[in-house]
C-alpha cells in the first residue's frame, strides 16, 4: 500500500571537502620550494666544479705544451751530438764506449719526448671530454 497514494523517489549523493587540512598543502608546497632551491644550488655547484676543472686542464695543457717543445729542442741537440759522435767514431776519434753513451743519451731523450707527448695528449683528451667533444 502506498501512503496516501504518493510515489516517492529518493536520490542521494555525498560531497566531502576539508575546510582545514592542518596546513599540509602549505607544508608540501614549502617542501617542494626548498627541494627546487636545493637542486638549483646543486646545478650551480656542479657548473662551478666543471669550470674549475676546465681552467685547471687548460693551464696544465699549456704547461705540457711548453715541456714538449723544450724536450724537442733538447732532442734536436741530442740528435746532433749523436751524429757528430758517429762521424768521430768513423774517423777513429771516438771509441765504442763514447758511441754507446751518445746513443743511450739520444734514446733516453726520445723516450722522454714520447712520454711528454703522451702526457700532453692525455690532458688534451680530458679537456675535450669536459667540453663534451
Amino acid at each position: 500500500s502506498t501512503l496516501g497514494g504518493r510515489d516517492e523517489t529518493v536520490v542521494g549523493g555525498r560531497i566531502t571537502f576539508e575546510i582545514f587540512d592542518g596546513l599540509n598543502s602549505k607544508a608540501d608546497a614549502s617542501t617542494q620550494k626548498h627541494r627546487s632551491a636545493a637542486y638549483g644550488q646543486e646545478v650551480i655547484q656542479r657548473q662551478e666544479e666543471v669550470e674549475g676543472l676546465f681552467r685547471k686542464l687548460q693551464h696544465e695543457l699549456k704547461t705540457r705544451h711548453e715541456v714538449v717543445h723544450l724536450i724537442e729542442r733538447n732532442l734536436s741537440d741530442g740528435r746532433r751530438y749523436f751524429s757528430l759522435s758517429t762521424e768521430e767514431y768513423e774517423r777513429g776519434v771516438k771509441n765504442s764506449r763514447d758511441m754507446l753513451a751518445s746513443l743511450q743519451r739520444y734514446l733516453e731523450q726520445e723516450s722522454g719526448h714520447s712520454r711528454a707527448l703522451m702526457d700532453y695528449l692525455i690532458v688534451e683528451s680530458e679537456l675535450l671530454e669536459v667540453l663534451g667533444r
